[in-house]
């Protein structure tokens, strides 16, 4: 019950976070035309770097990101869903950076199986203590095995 509550915690905090990222890039877009609610292609391309052409292109083929509105022969773009791509870009690269980072070359077989069969750099003083306070309380004096012995 206890995970279960501290995965709920955890959802509601990344939740949370990811819809303070999404008002603070509404607030950036909203900013940029001025505060409508819609954007122009022209003001698109300021905020996102798609020139018209290229977004005429891609509307016509049905491939552009964001869903637009016509009005007569007039296109414009809600905030919301500029807000929502951009937004989706930036987790997209987020995760794509973390990928990056956790992506170790591969030890070669070689090195690999060479590494197991070293002992760890000051393994004997891990293991000595243990041996000499079993020595101390007397374990081994009993006539124990030690392999019996589970604190060995």
């Amino acid at each position: 019950m206890a995970l279960y509550i501290a995965l709920q915690q955890n959802i509601r905090r990344f939740t949370q976070k990811r819809f303070q990222v999404f008002n603070e890039i509404l607030q950036e877009v909203k900013n940029a035309v001025g505060g409508r609610l819609v954007v122009t292609p022209k003001e698109l391309e300021a905020i996102m770097g798609i020139s018209v052409d290229v977004q005429a292109n891609m509307r016509n083929k049905k491939r552009f990101p964001i869903r637009d509105q016509k009005t007569g022969r007039k296109v414009h773009y809600s905030i919301h869903a500029v807000a929502k791509h951009i937004e989706g870009m930036a987790t997209a690269h987020a995760k794509e950076t973390i990928k990056e980072t956790k992506q170790d070359e591969p030890l070669p077989r070689l090195a690999k199986k060479n590494a197991t069969k070293h002992l760890e750099a000051g393994w004997w003083l891990n293991f000595s203590v243990r041996l000499t306070a079993l020595f101390q309380n007397g374990v081994l004096a009993t006539g124990q095995h030690p392999a019996k012995f589970k604190g060995l």
